[in-house]
């Protein structure tokens, strides 16, 4: 009984803190032009850039140094699809930077590259998260940048963050 009990709190305090972490995922931002939706912790603070016209470049950060996200976009541009040797080649990457990993996955239905890269430049080792997103309007780069300590905690936010993204018709 008393192990029913302690499972029953368990699974009780495991849907507040999942409530917790959505409610206060509400903070959209919503670029027309560049047709995209995307949604940030309320607490973060999101700086859209000045760019050369028919790009964007927004970033976001929570309170704390890191992690810090960046959004570019800029309109669409057929790529060579004889080539399908990754642009991002550990041959290419500076001696302070590494891949850890990549991979490929969907966003709100397009197909989507990522690279996971730890850097040595600061006087702490960072990673580097960045998704490569092609669609028929626009080209994105999404990416995380913060401590490698705090990656797995970062990611989860990261991926949460990702997760809202949806590309307007």
């Amino acid at each position: 009984m008393k192990q029913n009990i302690r499972l029953l709190l368990v699974v009780i305090l495991i849907l507040i803190n999942t409530n917790l972490v959505q409610a206060q995922m509400n903070q959209d931002y919503k670029n027309t032009d560049h047709k995209i939706i995307i949604t940030f912790p309320d607490s973060w603070q999101l700086i859209e850039r000045p760019t050369q016209p028919g790009y964007l470049a927004l970033s976001a950060r929570s309170s704390k140094q890191f992690p810090v996200i960046t959004l570019v976009s800029g309109p669409h541009k057929e790529t060579d699809k004889s080539n399908t040797q990754s642009e991002t080649t550990p041959s290419k990457i500076s001696s302070i930077s590494k891949i850890e990993d990549q991979g490929e996955t969907t966003i709100d239905g397009v197909k989507a590259k990522w690279v996971l890269s730890s850097h040595t430049l600061l006087p702490i080792r960072t990673y580097s998260l960045t998704y490569f997103i092609l669609t028929e309007h626009d080209d994105y780069v999404i990416a995380m940048q913060g401590a490698y300590s705090n990656y797995e905690n970062d990611r989860k936010v990261f991926d949460e963050i990702v997760s809202t993204i949806k590309f307007l018709d």
